[in-house]
């Protein structure tokens, strides 16, 4: 069984690899599953293992929570052997959350709707999808931008399962308005389903945007580039980018001085809440994962 014990503490922040059907360390021995876990790729940045492994100790729980890195080749197999092992959750990050709907058993309506999932739960004869990034982005854009500036125009940077659930929460506030921009826009095709309309990134206006979420990948390292110009974001626009690190992303250095700014720490903590919720019910984690979360450099 995954996760009986609580071990080093240390451990958790290497990153465990599936690969050819099989869960290894970084240095190749065979690894055994931990009690809750991340997948995705790349996962050597998140902060999930520090904010879900202060939540099981703050709960009194044995375990660990732990990143491992697979391919969407793998997936599926990964998933069988999670479950094999009575891992007791998981998450899913990039680029796996709509493949992750797919290959479950089981769906929250939610998960549905959105078309991605980002949290799965054992279920009878397979996981259940369930996303809570919805949820928790309206919890992060509610603290960070307290004027609502989703009121009027909303923009959306992404055509990912990120893109999904942040369109999906915008109009969840009552959003004016909701544009999805993305390079290739017959990606961004669904927006439509939602009641957004899909643009190409390059060319779209954005002087009338009063809030963008970037929800694509890029600022995820240090010398990512920005996803777009910077100087195209009109003066006083409400700026959330959903990639944190331990520096501001490109975007978020040049816009901080044009208008209010926020990375994805808040919606990170609000969504890891969320989830353990869905695993551990009747837990209440919020404070021990605000608490663990590290700072944001903004």
């Amino acid at each position: 069984m995954a996760g009986e014990t609580k071990g080093d503490p240390r451990e958790a922040t290497e990153v465990l690899i599936f690969q050819s059907g099989v869960l290894r360390t970084s240095n190749g021995e065979q690894a055994s599953w931990p009690r809750l876990a991340l997948l995705g790729d790349p996962v050597e940045h998140s902060l999930s293992p520090v904010l879900h492994g202060a939540a099981l100790q703050g709960a009194n729980l044995p375990g660990q929570y732990r990143c491992v890195k697979v391919a969407g080749e793998e997936f599926e197999a990964c998933l069988s052997a999670a479950l094999k092992e009575e891992v007791a959750g998981l998450n899913v990050t990039l680029p796996h959350k709509e493949r992750a709907l797919r290959a479950c058993q089981h769906a929250s309506p939610l998960a549905a709707r959105v078309g991605a999932a980002n949290t799965l739960v054992p279920a009878r004869n397979g996981w259940e999808a369930h996303n809570t990034d919805v949820g928790g982005l309206k919890d992060a854009l509610r603290l960070a931008f307290p004027d609502r500036p989703w009121r009027r125009e909303c923009v959306v940077v992404g055509a990912g399962g990120a893109a999904r659930a942040a369109v999906v929460s915008l109009f969840e506030l009552n959003a004016h308005g909701v544009r999805v921009l993305a390079r290739q826009v017959e990606r961004a095709r669904w927006a439509a389903s939602f009641g957004a309309s899909a643009e190409d990134l390059r060319t779209a206006p954005l002087d009338s945007a009063t809030l963008l979420i970037q929800a694509t990948p890029l600022g995820l390292l240090p010398e990512d580039p920005s996803p777009l110009d910077p100087s195209r974001i009109r003066n006083g626009c409400a700026l959330m980018d959903l990639c944190y690190g331990a520096t501001p992303s490109a975007l978020l250095r040049v816009h901080r001085t044009r208008g209010p700014v926020a990375d994805g720490r808040e919606m990170l903590c609000a969504q890891a809440a969320r989830s353990f919720r869905l695993w551990f019910p009747g837990t209440q984690p919020e404070g021990f994962i605000r608490r663990a979360c590290p700072k944001s450099p903004l």
